[in-house]
């Protein structure tokens, strides 16, 4: 009985973070909803699955602000906002740039999960974020085709290939670099691929490096995070910071050796 009444006081403080305290509370704990409810933050829309951890994405990068000194150091002075986003999730990533930056962001968001992104598509037209591109992909280093689970829509699903599921692409990081550049450099590029980056990485080039100002990686694992580490700092990236996240994660923040000559204010 006390478990239960903290969960629904937990649950009660959660709500009232957002726009629409009563309509939240009313679908989780009146009806007990257990499938999609739509959240609003900042006048933004956030459709989110009750079965998965979208709650918490949706804390950790909204609520809590997960990114947002790195889109503030890397938006300083832009007059556009062009950026590359691995890991899309639902999207909040997308609308915190859009939140921090205003309307001349625009992006490229790659999701794995099918069902996941079709929740990120659906973020990204109910906010009318028209600039920003979903794809529905794994990004690899090498091309080829995975099988996807849509059971594993919590946050941290990795890139194995399942024996049941949906069919995604297998997509080079060089074709996504090169949609995503394909306007211009790249102000930022945040990439959470949940292990992936260690085979992703490493496909970085010395001209890609020069087309990207800065960059954010989430590694897994004390292994990808020494590949991730040696490889950019080969590459001439600067890191500005490194922040401890739960159990083996740590968050990167870098600066690219595109920073130095791409001009500080912009019209790209």
């Amino acid at each position: 009985m006390f478990s239960r009444l903290s969960q629904i006081l937990a649950g009660f403080r959660w709500a009232f973070r957002f726009d629409n305290p009563l309509e939240i509370i009313t679908a989780r704990h009146l009806f007990r909803r257990k499938s999609s409810i739509v959240v609003t933050y900042r006048g933004m829309d956030i459709l989110i699955d009750s079965l998965t951890s979208d709650a918490h994405v949706v804390g950790d990068v909204l609520l809590d602000g997960m990114y947002d000194q790195f889109l503030r150091e890397a938006g300083a002075g832009r007059k556009s906002f062009r950026y590359l986003n691995l890991g899309a999730n639902i999207g909040t990533f997308d609308l915190r740039a859009f939140q921090t930056l205003g309307s001349s962001c625009a992006g490229i968001a790659v999701e794995m999960n099918p069902a996941t992104c079709a929740r990120l598509i659906v973020n990204l037209e109910a906010n009318r974020l028209f600039t920003v591109r979903a794809i529905n992909a794994a990004v690899w280093n090498i091309p080829g085709e995975i099988t996807v689970d849509l059971r594993g829509r919590d946050t941290g699903q990795t890139c194995i290939d399942s024996a049941v599921g949906w069919s995604v692409p297998l997509v080079p990081w060089q074709e996504i670099f090169a949609i995503a550049s394909k306007e211009g450099p790249l102000d930022l590029v945040k990439i959470d691929i949940e292990g992936a980056e260690k085979c992703v990485v490493p496909c970085i080039s010395a001209a890609d490096a020069e087309r990207i100002r800065f960059l954010v990686v989430e590694t897994h694992g004390p292994d990808a995070r020494a590949v991730v580490n040696e490889h950019l700092q080969n590459l001439g990236f600067t890191r500005l910071s490194e922040e401890p996240g739960g159990g083996a994660t740590h968050l990167g923040f870098w600066k690219g050796t595109g920073a130095a000559h791409i001009p500080s204010t912009s019209n790209l």
